[in-house]
């Protein structure tokens, strides 16, 4: 059996339920929320936000900005960019 990770920490969380039907009233066989478990430690804004330094407009804000920096291409770009601008350099010192 492998050891377990290191950077794994999960803790249950209350999220909205993808299977929700808003046609039928919130009820035991339909929730609104559901318990899911998060791994705390997968990006700095979690870790902030279970230790109670952020609270939840701030997670919000932090959630939205994510969500669009990866639609907008996220790392892969900023890798993109960095790679472009080396190359440059370098040729400027040829």
């Amino acid at each position: 059996m492998p050891a377990p990770s290191k950077k794994l920490k999960l803790r249950p969380v209350l999220v909205e339920n993808p299977f929700h039907s808003r046609a039928h009233p919130a009820d035991e066989t339909n929730p609104r929320d559901v318990v899911a478990m998060m791994n705390v430690r997968e990006s700095a804004v979690t870790t902030m936000a279970a230790r109670g330094v952020l609270d939840a407009a701030q997670v919000a804000a932090a959630d939205r900005f994510r969500r669009l920096w990866e639609s907008m291409g996220g790392k892969e770009q900023a890798l993109s960019i960095t790679a472009r601008n080396t190359l440059t350099v370098a040729r400027a010192a040829i």
